[in-house]
C-alpha cells in the first residue's frame, strides 16, 4: 500500500462525513465517496506532501458534487438544491431556505402526502420539466400551472415544516 493509498484510507471517515453533509442522502453520499477516491487516485501525481491532504480531498469531492449536480438533472433533484428557470429568475423546486436542505426521502414522503394532483405537479416540476411542457402535459392554460406549483410549493414547505 502507498503513502497515497494511506492518506485515503486514513481520511475516510472523513470524507464519509462530508459526503453525507452534501447530499443529505446515504446511497448519494456513497456513490459521491466512491467518485471521490477514483478521482483522488487519479491524480495523485498532482498531489504534494505539503498539502494538507484532507483539505484537498474535501476540495476534490466538493467539486465533484457540484460537477453532479450540474450534469444530473436527478441528483440535483434528489438534493434539492435550488436550479433556476431559465428566463424566469425563479427557483425550479426549491423548499430549502438558506440554512436547510431536505433530504430525498423527507421531500417524497411529503410529496406523497399532498392530494395527488399537487404531488404530480411537483414531481413535473422535480424531473425538471419546464411550465410550458407542464402545461401542454397536463392541458392547462400556463398561468394555470405556475399558481398552482406556487401554491404547491407552499403546501409541500408547510408539510416538511411540521
Amino acid at each position: 500500500m502507498t503513502d497515497f493509498e494511506k492518506e485515503i484510507l486514513d481520511h475516510h471517515k472523513q470524507l464519509q462525513s462530508y459526503a453525507l453533509h452534501l447530499t443529505h442522502d446515504s446511497y448519494l453520499a456513497e456513490e459521491l465517496l466512491q467518485d471521490t477516491i477514483l478521482r483522488l487516485l487519479s491524480k495523485v501525481d498532482k498531489y504534494e506532501d505539503r498539502q494538507k491532504f484532507g483539505k484537498w480531498a474535501g476540495v476534490i469531492m466538493h467539486r465533484s458534487f457540484c460537477n453532479s449536480l450540474r450534469e444530473n438533472n436527478e441528483a440535483r433533484t434528489r438534493a434539492f438544491i435550488v436550479g433556476y428557470d431559465e428566463g424566469v429568475g425563479e427557483p425550479a423546486l426549491s423548499v430549502a431556505d438558506n440554512s436547510t436542505l431536505y433530504g430525498y426521502t423527507d421531500i417524497m414522503a411529503a410529496i406523497h402526502s399532498l392530494p395527488p394532483d399537487v404531488a404530480r405537479l411537483l414531481c413535473l416540476r422535480a424531473e425538471g420539466y419546464k411550465y410550458e411542457e407542464i402545461a401542454a402535459k397536463l392541458g392547462i392554460p400556463l398561468g394555470t400551472v405556475k399558481s398552482r406549483l406556487l401554491v404547491a410549493k407552499a403546501m409541500l414547505k408547510k408539510v416538511l415544516d411540521t
